[in-house]
C-alpha cells in the first residue's frame, strides 16, 4: 500500500499561511503555521528550505524585507532565529495576539468589583488562567509592575497580605517592582492549594465574601485599611438586606390593603368608595364657602387687626 508523502501548502493556493501587514499581531500566528506545515511535511531539520516557504507566503515588499535576515554573515539562521530576527524589526504590537490587551482589561476590571479570596477557589482559578493566558500574550507591551497591580487588585485585602508574607524579592530588582508577576501568580496558586493540604486544611484560610460571611472587628486599637473596608463591606450588606426587608413588608401591606378594600366593598361598594375617597383628601365646605362670598368673610374681620391692614376701604365697609 503506497502513501502519499504531505507535502508543504502552496503559495499560489488559498489554504497557506498568511500575514496581513495592517495587523502585525498576525505574524504570531503566521509563524506558528508556517512550522506546523513543516513539521507534518517533515523537513524540519532543513531550517533554509522552511525559510524559503515561509517567504513564499508572503507580499512581495514584506518577502523582500524578511529575506534580508535569513542569514547571520555568512552562517544560515535556524527558522526560531530567523523568526525571532523578524519580530525584532515588527511593530510592538505585533508582540500581542489581537484583541488580548482588550480581554485582560475587561477581566481585571470584572474581578477588581468583586475581589477574591483563598476560599473562592473555583472563581481563582477561573481568574487565574484568564489572566495568565492573556498576560503573556501581551507580556511585551506592558510592564511587570503593571502586570503584578492588575493581578493584584482582583484579590482581597486579607489575601494580598498574606500573599506579601510569602513572597521573596526576586534577584537584583528594583524596589519599585521587586516581584515577577509570573511569580506572585504561582504563589497565589500555592497558597490556594495549600488551604486543602493535611488533614483539617489552612486553619487560617478567610472566610468567603461570596456566601455573605460576616468578619468580626475588634473595637479599639488602630485599625488598618483592610478593617475599613471589611467595615464598609459589611455594612452595604446589612444595608442591601434592611432595605430588602422593607421592600418585603411593603408588598405584604399593598396585599393586605387591597383584601380590606375588598371586603369592605360589595352591597355598598359607591358608599365604601367614598369613605377611602374622605380619608385621602377631606372636603372643607367652610372655605369653600369664604370664596364663593368674600364680602360677607371680610366683614367678620372688621374692627382691624393684622389680617386687614393693607386692605381696600371698600374691602371693608
Amino acid at each position: 500500500m503506497s502513501t502519499s508523502k504531505i507535502r508543504m501548502p502552496a503559495p499560489y493556493g488559498q489554504n497557506h499561511p498568511t500575514y496581513d501587514p495592517e495587523e502585525p499581531s498576525s505574524a504570531t500566528r503566521f509563524f506558528d503555521e508556517v512550522e506546523m506545515a513543516a513539521t507534518e511535511a517533515g523537513i524540519t531539520d532543513e531550517p533554509a528550505t522552511v525559510i524559503k516557504w515561509a517567504l513564499s507566503y508572503l507580499p512581495e515588499a514584506i518577502k523582500k524585507r524578511w529575506a534580508q535576515l535569513t542569514m547571520d554573515g555568512a552562517t544560515q539562521r535556524t527558522y526560531a532565529q530567523w523568526r525571532a530576527e523578524v519580530m525584532k524589526i515588527l511593530p510592538r504590537r505585533a508582540q500581542e495576539e489581537a484583541g488580548s490587551l482588550v480581554r485582560l482589561d475587561a477581566l481585571v476590571t470584572k474581578w477588581a468589583r468583586d475581589p477574591i479570596s483563598r476560599h473562592d477557589r473555583a472563581d481563582f482559578y477561573d481568574f487565574t488562567l484568564g489572566f495568565v493566558a492573556e498576560a503573556r500574550a501581551v507580556n511585551a507591551s506592558i510592564s511587570n509592575r503593571e502586570l503584578v497591580r492588575m493581578y493584584l487588585r482582583c484579590l482581597t485585602s486579607a489575601f494580598r497580605e498574606r500573599l506579601q508574607e510569602k513572597l521573596t524579592p526576586g534577584t537584583n530588582r528594583s524596589a519599585e517592582d521587586p516581584y515577577e508577576w509570573e511569580a506572585v501568580v504561582a504563589t497565589a496558586q500555592s497558597l490556594v492549594a495549600g488551604g486543602t493540604t493535611g488533614p483539617f486544611g489552612d486553619l487560617s484560610l478567610e472566610p468567603s465574601t461570596r456566601e455573605y460571611s460576616r468578619i468580626k472587628l475588634e473595637s479599639g486599637g488602630n485599625s488598618g485599611g483592610s478593617k475599613a473596608l471589611e467595615t464598609i463591606r459589611v455594612k452595604q450588606e446589612e444595608m442591601e438586606s434592611n432595605f430588602q426587608s422593607m421592600l418585603s413588608k411593603l408588598d405584604v401591606m399593598g396585599i393586605q390593603m387591597k383584601e380590606f378594600a375588598h371586603q369592605r366593598e360589595g352591597p355598598n361598594g359607591p358608599h365604601n368608595a367614598a369613605v377611602f375617597q374622605q380619608m385621602a383628601g377631606p372636603v372643607h365646605p367652610s372655605r369653600r364657602e369664604s370664596f364663593q362670598y368674600p364680602t360677607a368673610h371680610l366683614l367678620l374681620l372688621q374692627g382691624g387687626g393684622p389680617y386687614v391692614d393693607g386692605l381696600p376701604d371698600a374691602g371693608v365697609r
